[in-house]
């Protein structure tokens, strides 16, 4: 029994009819040992498309596949030692998605899915981060991952989302951080400063949200909720063990809380119209409940 190779056995799926694509690019660079690069372009209606790879040092892998994907565009960059990269994109047109990693088994996964002109950028330092990006059935939206950090993880997901902004980033070690929207216009920034074993999520549901985060120390946790319109939610810790919500229904809610010490706890729930809520603790095992 014959074995077909990797190039010869491509070749009889493209002369056999399987693939409807045109007009698209792929640049590959290699400078190093047992890298690994694979683009996928030949799916049908895969047109105008660019994807651009380049690895050096040794034992990275970057893939690339644009199904049914126009306009679109793909980078991939990295340089150091068994990272992993892979953008996927299917169903849309004018996206971007742009990774850069340095530094040893970071991973990097972006998925854009019958979206439009909407951007990802991942770029990695350190050892064993993950970075996630999925963007589907939206338009005009961005996403960026930017970890300098060890074994962190971080999500960014944007679903039947228009015109909305992400930004997570993360130092320190261990740390997860998780941003949702699902809406129009909305505005996150979750940033993990230095420490480890935090965790932080945001999600946002509606219209026109904006949420801002801050973690910096050790095994704090940090969560906003937003369901409506119109609303502000920012949280900030420093320290050990502080836990913080903040959940906002209906409209034009503004909250704040800050928290800097030991073992603080703070809940904020703002619930029908034009809510304001400020808690400020600093010190140790304090407790905090506001609801509106």
């Amino acid at each position: 029994m014959k074995i077909f190779t990797p190039i010869p056995a491509a070749m009889v799926l493209i002369l056999s009819g399987n693939a409807f694509s045109d007009s698209n690019t792929a640049y590959q660079d290699q400078n190093g040992i047992g890298n690994n690069a694979y683009v996928d372009q030949a799916g049908p209606g895969s047109h105008h498309n660019l994807v651009h790879q380049e690895q050096h040092q040794g034992f990275n892998t970057a893939v690339s596949i644009q199904v049914y994907e126009h306009h679109s565009t793909v980078l991939q960059y990295q340089d150091g030692t068994s990272n992993y990269a892979n953008a996927f994109q299917k169903g849309g047109s004018d996206n971007t998605a742009m990774s850069e990693q340095s530094g040893i088994d970071n991973n990097s996964l972006t998925f854009q899915f019958g979206e439009h002109s909407s951007f990802s950028i991942h770029t990695q330092e350190g050892i064993g981060n993950t970075a996630w990006t999925y963007q589907q059935s939206g338009s005009s939206n961005q996403a960026t991952i930017l970890q300098n950090s060890d074994f962190s993880n971080a999500t960014v997901t944007q679903v039947g989302s228009h015109g909305s902004e992400a930004m997570l980033s993360q130092g320190g070690e261990m740390n997860r951080g998780d941003i949702l929207q699902i809406g129009e216009f909305h505005k996150a920034h979750l940033i993990q400063g230095d420490g480890g074993k935090n965790d932080a999520d945001i999600r946002q549901l509606g219209h026109s949200h904006e949420a801002k985060m801050y973690q910096d120390g050790w095994y704090n946790e940090a969560d906003i909720s937003q369901a409506g319109s119109n609303h502000f939610g920012k949280t900030m810790q420093y320290g050990y063990g502080n836990d913080v919500y903040l959940g906002q229904i209906g409209e034009n809610h503004h909250a704040e809380a800050i928290q800097n010490g030991w073992n603080n706890n703070s809940l904020v729930a703002q619930f029908g119209y034009n809510e304001t809520a400020k808690v400020h603790q600093h010190g140790e095992n304090n407790q905090s409940f506001v609801s509106q």
